[in-house]
Formats: structure tokens, sequence, C-alpha cells
């Protein structure tokens, strides 16, 4: 039986947000298919002209997610029975705005979503620009700290450290968020505007993620 000593590492990393994901959603109903889908194309449309106010490109201004769902009501009959009718179709449209970490920039596209016609719901998240980079070395950390580990345990044991035989990994997808976000009420109206002043230091970002290694021992 081969001689292996297998250890578990755990790595690391705490940085500081340096980017800020603007989420918003716009939503409505309309009584057919056809009329949903040119709504939220119409919405999105005047949001995306929105941002161009700052000097954004209008393609900036990205897709999350997009549904259109069909709203049904329970309806009685002159029977007295309980029939679900169709009565039209709502759409629900996700979009993301990823800008510098900047409170004059970020207080201005906010002020923008206001004063937008579409009338988006948004909230604020902030994450880092060199996402993979950060994932790196945590993983990088997390082997050294399983080789740390082995080679104390094989020096206690009087014995040697041999080639690495299998490294195991599950992928840890894991978001890149700071666990701050602001719930925001914003005050003003879409004709006065916001009048607001965001004043928020956002937590670190910390990442965590483990790898098992197994080496020979000689």
């Amino acid at each position: 039986m081969d001689r292996v000593i297998k250890v578990t590492g755990r790595g690391s990393v705490t940085v500081e947000p340096d980017i800020v994901c603007l989420h918003a959603k716009i939503s409505d109903f309309a009584p057919t298919y056809d009329a949903a889908v040119k709504m939220s194309t119409a919405m999105t449309e005047l949001l995306r002209v929105s941002i161009q106010r700052l000097e954004f490109n209008k393609d900036d201004l990205k897709t999350e997610f997009f549904e259109v769902d069909t709203v049904y009501e329970d309806e009685t009959d002159e029977d007295g029975g309980v029939r679900s009718v169709l009565k039209g179709y709502r759409y629900n449209h996700g979009l993301i705005l990823e800008i510098p970490l900047d409170t004059k920039l970020v207080t201005a596209c906010l002020t923008e979503f206001t004063k937008c016609a579409a009338h988006p719901e948004f909230r604020i998240a902030y994450t880092v620009k060199a996402k993979e980079a950060v994932k790196d070395m945590v993983l990088a950390r997390a082997v050294s700290s399983a080789r740390g580990k082995a080679e104390i345990l094989a020096q206690a044991a009087g014995v040697t450290l041999g080639p690495i035989q299998t490294i195991e990994y599950s992928w840890n997808d894991e978001r890149i968020a700071s666990a701050t976000e602001p719930v925001l009420t914003v005050p003003g109206s879409p004709e006065t505007g916001t009048g607001m002043k965001l004043n928020i230091t956002p937590k670190s970002i910390q990442m965590h993620d483990v790898v098992t290694v197994i080496w020979s021992m000689v």
C-alpha cells in the first residue's frame, strides 16, 4: 500500500471594492405578449439614453435577465365555478451598469435613474474589477496552506514529502461582492431630481476556498 499524506488547505484573501454595480429592473403589464415586449424595448431604451447623458455608451448597460410571464386571474362563471382567465403579460428586465467606485459618479447615475420615465427599481452592490486575479490568489494561498501543514506533519512523523499524487478541488462559484448593500430611500421626484448625496464606504470583500492535496511519503 502506498504511503500518502492527505491535507486540506484553506486560502483567504481580503480586498477592497473598486467597482460599483448598479442593478436596475423595469417591469410593467401589457394585454398582449407583443405589447409587453415592445414596452420593455421602449423603456429599456429610455434607460440607456439616460446614462448617455453621463458619457456612457448605451451598451454599457447590460442585461442580467429578461422574462415575460403570463398573468391570470380567477373569475367566477354564472354557474358558480371558478376558472383562470388570461389577463395579459408582465415583463421583467434586469440590467446592470458597472462603474468605478466614485461617489459623485454613482450619485449622478442614480439621479438619472430616478428621473428616467422608465421608473426603474434599483440597488447598489460592490465588487472588484480583477475578479479572476482574486480567485487565483485564494487558490494559491490554499495550496500553500496545505503544503505548510503537510510539511509540519511529515517532519513530526519523521518522513519526507514526495511528489504530489492528487489535487482535489471543487469549483467554488462564490460571488465576489461586499456585504454592504445600501437600501436607498430616494427624496425628490422625477421632475425635481433627487438631490441625494451618498457617503458610503463599503466593507472589504473576504474570499475563501479550500484545496485538498495528496502527497506520497518517502
